[in-house]
């Protein structure tokens, strides 16, 4: 490796790897928009060997801290940069990649977003009742599923067979 070779900017690197792949048109669209919206206003004119771990943890935590990322896109453009500088590592450029930890795997950083915790309530017997009243002809349906607790697919899965009257027992075999 030359002493200089980390000098090449991260903008050189895209412009080699995006010419060396074969690519669907979809798949090439959706990386060049994270290129030029996401990678390359932030290291696009860095130096291989100015590119720092510390630099893509800061980037990830901002661009999901100003809504400008949603994670998983965050994570889809952090596996971009990350084939970038393993390419740089296959030309020879850089020895490290950045975006990886000890263990050779991406390093994820986690967003601290204030998820929106809906209440869960409890509904009483009386209005489970009085909601199975309303529904007429599937009042039955209603109090089976919500008493017992069965999933949509074991309630679809039943069959008058699985109805045990004499033990008074209710047999979920299947789903659908």
């Amino acid at each position: 490796m030359s002493p200089d070779a980390g000098q090449i900017r991260l903008k050189e690197v895209w412009d080699q790897w995006k010419d060396s792949k074969a690519l669907e048109a979809k798949t090439m669209a959706d990386y060049e928009s994270l290129w030029r919206t996401h990678i390359e206003p932030k290291f696009g004119n860095i130096s291989l060997a100015q590119i720092k771990p510390i630099d893509i943890q800061k980037w990830n935590l901002e661009t999901v801290a100003i809504n400008q990322l949603s994670g998983a896109r965050r994570d889809k453009a952090t596996t971009l940069l990350s084939n970038l500088l393993d390419y740089s590592i296959d030309l020879g450029y850089i020895s490290k990649n950045a975006t990886k930890g000890a263990n050779g795997r991406i390093r994820r950083y986690a967003n601290k977003t204030d998820k929106k915790v809906r209440k869960k309530t409890v509904a009483s017997f009386s209005d489970l009742n009085k909601l199975a009243k309303c529904a007429g002809e599937f009042e039955p349906l209603i109090l089976v599923a919500s008493l017992i607790g069965l999933r949509w697919g074991e309630i679809v899965g039943l069959r008058v067979e699985d109805v045990d009257f004499s033990n008074r027992r209710l047999v979920v075999e299947e789903q659908s």
